[in-house]
């Protein structure tokens, strides 16, 4: 099961040191911040670079009771806070959990899609955003990027991933 932490933006991957340190020695659990891949042009070539989905915010996979887990991660003060989901600390729901899982590979990251536009629809041809379109509001061509709408702690999040697309047609 995921549960979420919030932490301050810009030490998600300190958080997570913080937090993995005192999950590992009990093997409690495993902690890890989700990342997307996605391509930004310097020096006249383009390279992938990684960045954080949801800044601020870190993951704790765990099969812990969920009040165990949660007076073991607020012995770490300032690092990152629980968040509570429904006036408790719960896990995010499995379908959460589950199309998060679709879209991040082992390591956590999401990788960059590849498609074209035809007839003003989105095609993905291949990469984590096959099948998963109609998430997708607003694509920038020219940064690579797609924003899509993503529900996290039963609320929707505008996140941004990588999206390269090839070809527009009419």
């Amino acid at each position: 099961m995921w549960y979420v932490l919030q932490t301050k933006s810009g030490y998600e991957d300190n958080a997570v040191g913080k937090c993995g340190h005192l999950l590992d020695k009990d093997g409690a659990g495993t902690a890890f911040t989700l990342h997307y891949c996605y391509a930004k042009k310097y020096l006249g070539e383009w390279h992938i670079e990684k960045d954080v989905l949801f800044p601020g915010y870190l993951f704790v996979e765990s099969g812990m009771d969920s009040g165990k887990l949660e007076k073991k991660l607020r012995t770490i003060p300032d690092i990152a806070a629980p968040v509570m989901i429904g006036g408790g600390f719960y896990p995010i729901s499995e379908e959460e959990e589950g199309f998060l899982k679709s879209m991040s590979d082992d390591k956590y990251c999401i990788s960059m899609s590849v498609g074209y536009i035809t007839s003003g629809r989105l095609v993905i041809e291949n990469g984590p955003l096959i099948g998963k379109t109609e998430s997708v509001k607003k694509i920038d061509r020219h940064k690579r990027t797609a924003f899509m709408e993503i529900s996290l702690c039963n609320e929707i999040r505008t996140v941004k991933v990588g999206l390269e697309v090839k070809a527009k047609t009419v």
